[in-house]
């Protein structure tokens, strides 16, 4: 239940159901762009991430040696 007057005059009664839909399809849809961007973001980070754990550990190998 609303508190304020104006938060219940403001919702409408279709406008409950929509939000959760919406929240949900913009999870679950597997080509949504802001996924996308997310994961290149994320695979991008990690590949360099990568590149760094590689580049220290040949550059530890040829100081050892």
């Amino acid at each position: 239940m609303f508190t304020s007057l104006g938060a219940a005059r403001q919702r409408r009664p279709g406008q409950r159901k929509l939000r959760p839909n919406v929240l949900r399809m913009a999870i679950l849809a597997p080509s949504t762009d802001a996924r996308a961007a997310l994961f290149n973001r994320v695979l991008r980070v990690s590949t360099v991430l990568l590149a760094l754990v590689c580049a220290a550990l040949m550059a530890a190998a040829v100081l050892l040696n």
